[in-house]
């Protein structure tokens, strides 16, 4: 850890004298966890739009913050970690983090774990991983718990165990050395890995220590050192040097060991603390210090060479100063939010962020973030803060929902309700021009005097909800609450008489003009100059009647926050902003300035940076679109939340106070932390319908023609802020430009044409700092045959042959042409006779439709003597029931009983009527249909519907079996018909309580409709008249329906229509009939 920790403090160092120009990073020497980095990472110059946020890089932990004022985030088993036991840390040369757990090795790219297991992984035989460490080959080496060690590389595991030379299979530390080789420490003896073989070295008895190796360390001397059960031993030039409490070092287990960048090694132990070996010294780290007798698990420094200590029970201590005679402490436990005191491992990785692994509570990250916190840790009253107000002698008066809090250089002193506070919520603070200082509570304004508070008095018309104060050039105090605008008058408070004054009112202040504006809680803006009351509104333009503050600019621009968006009034003209112009929020708590041209503004989702010419010429009527800067917990805030009508405040130096829900953010616009380390990225993945390449085991790519869809999976390693992380792809031969995918991490194309691709992605990290070069995956989609160059060739061939043969054939049919002339003769001949014979089929033509005017006269005739002797019946019943009817003496129940016959012969009528109809349209020759594409199944559904009632007035049921659906072509009507024709019989026909069985499928291309009964069956002769018109078979209908004896012949007729047949099968008589049609059915491909 050593050569980076220098190589980060001298790049930042670099950073601030050549003020971002080009400085080119190389990260060299090796470690414990890190081994010489041969990454070169170029810092680009910054961009205009990036230099003014972020002047200042030390994107180090700040000794100068306590913990708790660190931005603190955690990853467990809800997250994505397969296991909460976090056992070993380690940050790869190519940039990503590995996690050893119990439950497998995990890589972590910031947003997702990728889990190694024996499951998944069979070189891994244990999921304990124990140790980390990398070689200069980039070699990733896994000790694990019972498995052997392991070495990953370019995608591949291979493990060793005790039957490739090692002492025993519990692996507890690894350490790489100068010359490429691994020590592994076990739990029975030390081994090296070096050159493909494995060799061991037992310490010797007269050590009197173990043979159980729980920490190893080379230092910077090329010294090994050794932790073990029972003490600490070193081995340098085949030696093994043995140290006891004679050399100021105890006979007690050493759980740890670090080298930090002065060269001090420090050892952490079972029982007693850390203890330091520098210059040949060892020293323990002060026996009245927090860490005498505490269990030490893990050690690191950061890049301001603090120590920090991971301990067994009592969780994470920073040592500054660790190698002085005065060290400072400090701690973070579980009560501070650690997810578990048993602090097993640390590492900082090359951003500068402190990564903590516990035993039992998941991964934490604490990070410097861009911001200064305080909350109730650091000694305020309240996390809710309403008010932060500047005294004059430049300490702060915080005002919370839980009293009132005083910092001065550092120090809080806590006022509450004991302490004459009229309330603990405190909402504004102001020191008048005589010293005096008011606060405005919920229960009223109050003066602090002497360390106590003093409460004034209001009349009956004021309330006690007090919000905000303002003293205007005359000297009168103003105050705003719940119930309107008031005034200090004699020592009594005293609501203002004007009535749109008594609205609740959000803030009082004053412009350069002497004008005092109100800003109220629902009725809009008030102007008051020279006792004269301006009322503006949203109908004047503003973005909402609920305005929170106002802020004017040099130019005497106001400009003011609402729950609707932010206004700009200048010449009388409200401008508004909204989200629609790219303003991160429509809400607008508060407006602060600072000396680049930029405006604060909080929100509900965290404070934003806008550049005040931007809003300008939106104004002006640009088409500008803003471009904010919205920080929030990301960037180091304990919430997002900022809290609405609340009083920021921009201190003397011009640090931005800001009040929120989880306490005071701190804002130095001209230091932000700024990360401009180059964030390596990897194209992890390349996923397709059938497989999943991972991109380390591949050289070269080749996709088979099939492919449809190619699905890339890529990280940037940035792990200060990694949600912010953004990318752009571009798949060279297919992409012209690039497309900007924001923080997706997986980005597809589809159906693309065979040939070679580049696919290429570049990033930028949370502040915007961007890796042009990117990553980049070479491969080709292979051709079908037919798209090959030599079907092409092929193809040329064959056109060749071809045109020969063409050519062949030509003069072929040039050499048969005079016997073609030879034949003319007899063919005008043939023709001659040809003629003869169509004169022969016309005349044959004008007989055949002679007879066909003939047949339709007959039939005519047939059908009008068939109408008479069918309707000549019923109508003469109906005349005679008709007649009893009106004598008028005939019993009720005999009239209803004469009705129902009626209505019946009525019907039977109507069914009569309609066939004849169907049959005399059905005669004609040039009958036109109206065709489409149907589906046989829904007209079959749709017959069966219709004729479910008539079955069941004779029990009988109707059962469909669809086999499978097909479409036809055909009039829809006309098929509905003949559908329902042959349900008509069936039913007619079927006694009573039967069933009818309805079949619907598809062979070869036809269509097939089966409809079988339980009927009378058909005779021969049946068969043979059956569809022929005005035929009656010999079987009788079951429940004394009308029968024409059209109703088949109308069905063959419709059938023949649609190029279909129809017929029907029988066993014979009392056996039932099944009638068949079948049509062509449509070829939808």
């Amino acid at each position: 850890m050593q050569p980076f920790i220098a190589a980060r403090n001298c790049w930042r160092q670099s950073i601030l004298a050549v003020n971002f120009e080009n400085l080119i990073l190389t990260f060299v020497a090796s470690a414990r966890q890190m081994f010489l980095m041969r990454l070169v990472f170029a810092v680009c110059t910054c961009t205009l739009g990036v230099q003014p946020f972020f002047p200042n890089t030390l994107y180090a932990i700040d000794p100068k913050k306590s913990i708790t004022q660190l931005a603190h985030d955690t990853w467990q088993r809800e997250q994505g970690l397969p296991s909460n036991s976090i056992l070993e840390l380690l940050q790869t040369s190519d940039g990503y983090i590995w996690i050893g757990t119990f439950d497998g090795l995990v890589r972590f790219d910031g947003i997702s774990f990728t889990v190694f297991n024996k499951t998944n992984t069979p070189a891994l035989k244990n999921n304990g991983i124990w140790a980390l460490c990398e070689t200069e080959d980039s070699t990733l080496w896994i000790g694990s718990n019972g498995g052997g060690v392991s070495a990953y590389k370019d995608g591949i595991f291979k493990t060793y165990t005790t039957n490739d030379g090692l002492p025993n299979n519990v692996i507890l530390d690894l350490c790489p050395d100068k010359q490429g080789g691994v020590w592994i420490g076990t739990r029975n003896g030390l081994a090296r890995f070096s050159n493909g073989t494995i060799s061991t070295l037992a310490i010797p008895d007269s050590t009197g220590l173990h043979n159980t190796i729980n920490a190893l360390w080379l230092d910077s001397r090329g010294v090994l050192w050794l932790g073990t059960p029972v003490g600490l031993c070193s081995y340098q030039n085949t030696q093994f040097q043995f140290y006891t409490p004679s050399d100021g070092v105890p006979l007690l287990p050493t759980w740890t060991i670090y080298e930090d960048n002065k060269g001090t090694i420090w050892f952490g132990t079972g029982d007693n603390g850390v203890y330091s070996y520098r210059n040949g010294v060892f020293a323990h780290l002060s026996n009245d210090s927090p860490l005498a007798g505490k269990r030490i698990r893990s050690l690191i420094t950061d890049d301001d060479d603090n120590l920090w200590v991971g301990t067994f029970g009592s969780g994470l201590y920073r040592v500054h100063n660790g190698n002085s005679d005065k060290p400072e402490f400090s701690f973070f436990s579980k009560a501070d939010g650690l997810t578990d005191d048993q602090a097993q491992s640390l590492l900082v990785d090359r951003e500068g962020n402190l990564w903590l692994g516990t035993y039992r509570g998941g991964l934490n990250r604490f990070k410097n973030g861009k911001f200064l916190t305080y909350t109730v840790k650091e000694g305020l009253s309240d996390d809710i803060v309403y008010m932060i107000y500047e005294d004059r002698d430049g300490s702060f008066w915080i005002g919370t929902s839980n009293g009132l809090t005083h910092l001065r250089n550092g120090k809080t002193t806590v006022y509450n309700i004991k302490d004459g506070l009229p309330d603990k919520m405190i909402r504004a603070a102001l020191r008048r021009r005589d010293g005096s200082l008011w606060f405005a509570t919920y229960s009223g304004l109050c003066k602090f005097v002497n360390g106590r508070f003093i409460r004034y008095p209001t009349n009956s018309a004021v309330g006690d909800r007090l919000r905000c104060l303002h003293e205007d050039k005359t000297g009168m105090l103003w105050v705003g609450g719940a119930g309107g605008v008031y005034c200090l008058i004699n020592d009594t408070l005293q609501a203002h008489s004007d009535k749109r004054l008594k609205a609740s009112t959000m803030f009082i202040t004053e412009t350069r003009d002497g004008s005092l504006w109100f800003g109220m809680d629902g009725t809009g803006l008030i102007k008051m100059h020279k006792d004269s009351l301006s009322v503006f509104t949203s109908k004047d333009g503003l973005a909402s009647d609920v305005v929170f503050c106002l802020h004017e600019g040099n130019d005497s621009t106001l400009w003011f926050g609402t729950n609707s968006g932010l206004n700009r009034l200048k010449n009388n003209t409200f401008t508004t902003y909204t989200t629609a112009n790219g303003m991160p929020s429509d809400a607008v708590f508060f407006i602060l300035p600072d000396d680049k041209e930029r405006f604060w503004i909080g929100a509900n989702n965290g404070v934003s940076s806008l550049d005040q010419r931007q809003l300008n010429d939106i104004a002006n009527g640009k088409p500008v679109q803003i471009t904010a800067r919205l920080f929030n917990k990301s960037d180091g805030m304990k919430t997002a939340e900022v809290v609405g009508a609340a009083f920021p405040c921009q201190s003397h130096d011009k640090r931005l106070w800001i009040p929120t829900n989880k306490g005071v953010v701190v804002i130095d616009p001209s230091r932000l932390n700024f990360n401009a380390l180059i964030p390596p990225i990897k194209i992890e993945q390349l996923r397709t319908e059938k497989n999943t390449f991972v991109l380390s085991q591949t050289a070269s790519l080749s996709l088979p023609p099939d492919v449809q869809r190619f699905e890339f999976r890529y990280a940037a390693l940035s792990y200060t802020a990694p949600e912010r992380t953004r990318f752009k792809v571009r798949l060279e031969g297919f992409d012209k430009e690039w497309i900007d995918v924001g923080s997706k991490r997986e980005y597809s194309y589809t159906n693309l044409a065979p040939k070679q691709y580049v696919f290429r992605v570049i990033a930028c990290n949370n502040d915007g700092i961007w890796n042009d070069q990117g990553a980049s995956l070479t491969f080709r989609v292979e051709p079908h045959f037919y798209e090959t160059t030599w079907f092409f060739l092929m193809c040329g061939v064959t056109i060749t042959l071809t045109s020969f043969g063409a050519y062949s054939w030509r003069v072929r049919q040039l050499a048969s042409k005079q016997k073609e002339l030879e034949r003319l003769v007899e063919e005008r001949t043939k023709a001659l006779e040809d003629r003869t014979k169509d004169l022969q089929r016309e005349k044959e033509l004008t007989e055949q439709q002679r007879e066909i005017a003939q047949e339709a006269s007959e039939f005519k005739t047939e059908l009008l003597s068939v109408a008479a002797n069918e309707l000549k019946t019923p109508l003469t019943s109906i005349h005679d029931f008709t007649g009893m009817l009106l004598n008028g003496e005939i019993p009720l129940h005999l009239q209803v009983q004469y009705l129902n016959i009626i209505s019946d012969l009525s019907n039977r009528m109507s069914v009569t009527v309609d066939k004849l109809l169907d049959a005399n349209i059905l005669g004609v020759e040039s009958l036109t249909l109206n065709k489409r594409d149907i589906s046989l199944k829904g007209l079959v559904e749709l017959a069966v519907l219709k004729h479910q009632e008539l079955a069941s007035k004779k029990m009988q049921k109707i059962e469909l079996d669809v086999k499978s659906n097909c479409i036809v072509f055909g009039d829809e009507d006309r098929l509905v018909e003949l559908v329902k024709q042959l349900l008509s019989n069936a039913v007619k026909f079927s006694p009573y309580g039967k069933t009818i069985w309805v079949s619907v499928g598809q062979a070869n291309g036809i269509g097939r409709v089966e409809i079988k009964d339980e009927g009378p069956g058909l005779s021969e002769e049946d068969k043979i008249l059956m569809f022929r018109k005005f035929q009656k078979l010999s079987a009788q209908p079951t429940g004394g329906e009308a029968s024409v004896g059209l109703g088949l012949s109308i069905v063959k007729r419709i059938a023949e229509l649609h190029g279909g047949k129809v017929w029907a099968e029988s066993a014979g008589k009392g056996k039932g009939s099944t009638f068949i049609f079948e049509l062509p059915a449509v070829d939808l491909v």
